[in-house]
């Protein structure tokens, strides 16, 4: 049996911090830091860079690094995102979601509830072919999409731009969780 000494525990530690910090490293072209280039190491080269996709802990982290949700998993729940604020109902069925008016995507378009229907539907259309489908089980209507028997999610509303309602089939208290996972992070439409 080999005893480590404090030594040799503090290289355990210190060899690789100092490898992730090496490798996170980069500068411009003039030696300087190029504040516009992201550099990460996240392990293997992830299969698809799409949240309906996001099966494992390295395309869930790319996809973090991309989208956002309606709402963020931090300091032990969810938090605001998308949405600044959301309601729910007495009953616990139906979730409000008021969403920020100062969001744009990469190309430059503002987001809004449309994007929020888009992304949900594309999760559950079987042409798709995502496994996450489970992600949206409890909101009224899945089921027939990923049945392939409606074309919308009619536990879904969009009263105006900036407003989603979700009605679930029954109440589900971690639902707003389930809203933080990958899966369920808005691409444009």
């Amino acid at each position: 049996m080999r005893i480590r000494t404090p030594r040799s525990l503090a290289a355990l530690v210190v060899l690789p911090l100092g490898l992730l910090v090496a490798g996170c490293g980069g500068g411009s072209e003039s030696g300087g830091i190029d504040r516009n280039v992201l550099r990460l190491s996240i392990g293997p080269d992830p299969a698809s860079m799409d949240p309906i996709q996001a099966v494992d802990v390295y395309r869930g982290q790319l996809v973090a690094y991309m989208y956002d949700g309606l709402v963020r998993f931090k300091d032990g729940g969810p938090q605001p995102n998308l949405a600044n604020t959301w309601d729910v109902s007495e009953d616990g069925r139906v979730y409000t979601f008021h969403l920020r008016d100062d969001v744009t995507f990469h190309n430059g378009r503002k987001f809004n509830a449309q994007d929020v229907r888009y992304s949900f539907e594309r999760a559950l259309r079987p042409a798709n072919q995502s496994p996450l489908t489970w992600v949206f089980d409890f909101i009224e209507g899945s089921d027939a999409m990923v049945e392939g028997q409606a074309d919308t999610l009619s536990g879904l509303a969009v009263p105006d731009p900036l407003t989603v309602e979700i009605t679930l089939e029954q109440p589900f208290a971690p639902f707003l969780l389930l809203m933080a996972m990958p899966a369920a992070h808005i691409v444009p439409r």
